[in-house]
């Protein structure tokens, strides 16, 4: 009998979600980032205009539209980057991510036999691999 889309969201739910979370306190030294490692309106169109072919997120913002709006959002979209890292915030809509079941064995029957994928919007991924980035080149040691 196959799994059934009921079946797997609850078998995913109940193997990420943490009874006893609680959420980190505010930093008060949220921007302790180097100067140098704020997003610029080149460095974001720089991001954006290297995106590869990759899966489009719960805004449906295909890759391919991003690559040919750059000269457009470039500016705004690193106002936005930046105002989030001085504020220690993230945009709510970037958290939401749409998980797609992937087979680990070749004729699944449980919902272990599942692998939960995260498809997050390519815009929070390419700030948080531009946050990386600024952290490893600021960071005192070797990478």
């Amino acid at each position: 009998m196959p799994v059934t889309v009921e079946q797997l969201n609850q078998h995913f739910a109940s193997i990420s979600t943490d009874p006893h979370y609680l959420p980190p306190p505010t930093k008060a030294t949220a921007n302790a980032f180097a100067p140098h490692s704020h997003f610029t309106k080149y460095s974001t169109f720089r991001a954006l205009d290297k995106i590869k072919p990759t899966a489009v997120g719960l805004d449906d913002l295909p890759y391919w539209f991003l690559k040919i709006a750059t000269p457009f959002i470039s500016l705004p979209l690193s106002h936005l980057f930046n105002l989030s890292l001085s504020q220690s915030t993230h945009p709510v809509q970037w958290k939401a991510s749409s998980i797609t079941p992937v087979p680990k064995v070749e004729q699944p029957l449980a919902c272990a036999d599942y692998r939960p994928i995260s498809i997050t919007l390519i815009l929070a991924r390419i700030m948080e691999k531009q946050i990386v980035k600024n952290l490893s080149l600021s960071s005192p040691y070797p990478p």
